[in-house]
């Protein structure tokens, strides 16, 4: 069976059927932006490597940057997931947010090889201006929501605009890391926790 047919019965499937395709897709595609980087990759070798059509490919991902921006939302979901349920809701909230925002640096930086091309990729793409949902923002705006209604932090800024600063901030650490002359795993918590440090919160 050729790709491409393998890959019609998928498409034709039901529900859990596609979405394991797309997964595929995603896994090709970071397995390639990783080895050859962003601007050598194409579709077709996306689609190559995850053993579908070229057009299921397209289908799931018009453009070549909606699919790195997917990666990102991934990046992204991962650290919002630890905000929402790894941190103790006891603790104040910068650090509950210094908390989450350790392990994760550590945890995503693990394979430096493998998280530097995806970030530079990312940033050469048009990183923050990519157009996908971006969880992280969403639930630092929650939380610092319930700390000002719980009377923990003042009511200093609305908690969108303190929200987005905060991310906006983690997101600039990110790059500056990829410009470092040796990123490591410490070096990146380090960077990221010296970000939410700088925001006011209390």
């Amino acid at each position: 069976m050729t790709a491409e047919s393998a890959d019609d019965s998928v498409a034709s499937g039901p529900p859990d059927r596609k979405s394991a395709i797309r997964e595929r897709i995603l896994a090709a595609a970071v397995r390639l932006f990783g080895d050859l980087g962003y601007s050598n990759t194409t579709m077709e070798r996306i689609a190559v490597e995850a053993q579908v059509a070229r057009a299921t490919v397209f289908n799931h991902f018009p453009q070549k940057e909606l699919l790195l921006g997917e990666v990102a939302r991934s990046l992204h979901t991962s650290f919002a997931d630890l905000l929402r349920s790894d941190t103790d809701p006891a603790l104040p909230l910068r650090n509950r947010i210094l908390d989450a925002q350790e392990r994760w640096s550590l945890a995503y930086a693990q394979d430096v090889e493998v998280a530097l091309p995806l970030v530079r990729a990312w940033v050469y793409a048009g990183g923050p201006l990519l157009p996908v949902p971006d969880s992280t923002a969403e639930v630092l705006t929650e939380m610092i929501a319930q700390a000002q209604d719980d009377g923990s932090l003042p009511r200093a800024g609305s908690p969108d605009s303190l929200g987005q600063a905060m991310n906006d901030a983690l997101t600039g650490a990110m790059v500056r890391w990829t410009k470092q002359s040796h990123p490591t795993a410490e070096s990146l918590r380090d960077v990221m926790l010296a970000a939410v440090r700088a925001i006011r919160l209390e």
